[in-house]
């Protein structure tokens, strides 16, 4: 809203302006009214009321890469007091990736905003999440002692916060919350009498902003695991001449293979487990160990409560929204 552009101004029209009861009691020399005026001293005139309204208006463009973006932060910078009823829109320039810097952090958070303010996101880029760490594969054993497991994949991290209401325009843009990490692949026990074996490989990186590190090999292992990129997660970690499990694209599972590391997943996606390590040999003393489970993906927008209007894009968005 906001006052009439010509005529008379009442007291009534100021208040609720203001966002207060119509009836309430006014001063002109209040520092609000003084603020919605633009008159900092002298005697209030109230011509200069005239079109005048209490919600500020932003346009925020985020032009370069950046991490741990926080929206009531960027308007304060801009100028806002951080009270005032804002209306907001931020663009994200085409290809901009707007990520985390920790699976434990956001790519994308809106901050306080006041009752009454409108948030707009118009997204050409990426908001998205920071990969998960794929688990490192286990170790071989001398004969007759248990082999190590492989360890599990990391979670993947969460890409966008809402503590206020939004509407979001996926424009040409993507959001998705960081890739779970492949599980790392079993170790191997050598038997009585010797025999071919391989440690478990690690698993892949998950994918994200920051892709997820790949799991270190078992021991004799020396075929390593890969980080993957953006949107596709890392293959998992080799050995013995057979392929750990690849990474999965965007929205896809990593590959849960029969022997070594897990592939990490696909933005918005899990990890594969890993598998056992592999052997042509088996006798006494002889053990296999089991593979790590793969990691989570993150949420892609976690809504506190708070309401998403699409105004396209919907289908691009992967990890849930919870």
């Amino acid at each position: 809203m906001s006052l009439p552009v010509s005529g008379s101004i009442s007291f009534n029209q100021i208040n609720v302006e203001l966002g207060r009861s119509g009836t309430a009691s006014l001063n002109l020399n209040d520092s609000t009214v003084r603020s919605l005026f633009g008159q900092v001293s002298g005697v209030i005139d109230m011509n200069t009321g005239h079109g005048k309204s209490s919600v500020v208006t932003y346009n925020l463009t985020i032009a370069a890469n950046t991490t741990d973006y926080n929206l009531h932060n960027a308007l304060v910078t801009a100028g806002w007091d951080g009270t005032a009823v804002v209306n907001a829109t931020v663009t994200i320039n085409s290809g901009i990736i707007v990520g985390s810097t920790s699976t434990a952090t956001y790519a994308f958070d809106t901050g306080v905003i006041p009752a009454g303010s409108t948030v707009n996101i118009v997204n050409n880029g990426y908001i998205v999440g920071r990969g998960g760490n794929g688990g490192n594969g286990g170790a071989n054993k001398p004969y007759a002692t248990a082999p190590g497991s492989g360890a599990p994949g990391q979670a993947g991290g969460p890409a966008m916060y809402l503590r206020y209401a939004v509407s979001i325009t996926n424009g040409s843009g993507y959001i998705y919350s960081g890739g779970g990490g492949g599980g790392g692949g079993g170790g191997v026990t050598n038997g009585a009498n010797g025999g071919y074996n391989s440690g478990g490989g690690g698993g892949g990186g998950g994918a994200g902003n920051v892709v997820g590190a790949p799991g270190a090999n078992g021991i004799g292992n020396p075929y390593v695991a890969n980080g993957g990129g953006l949107s596709i997660g890392g293959g998992g970690g080799v050995g013995g001449g057979v392929i750990g499990g690849a990474g999965g694209a965007l929205n896809m599972n990593g590959v849960y293979p029969s022997f070594n590391g897990g592939g990490g997943g696909g933005g918005g996606a899990n990890g594969g487990h890993g598998g056992r390590a592999y052997t042509n040999f088996s006798g006494a003393g002889f053990a296999v160990g089991a593979g790590g489970v793969g990691g989570g993906h993150g949420a892609a927008i976690t809504t506190n409560g708070n309401t998403v209007t699409y105004v396209s894009g919907n289908t691009r968005v992967y990890g849930g929204t919870v």
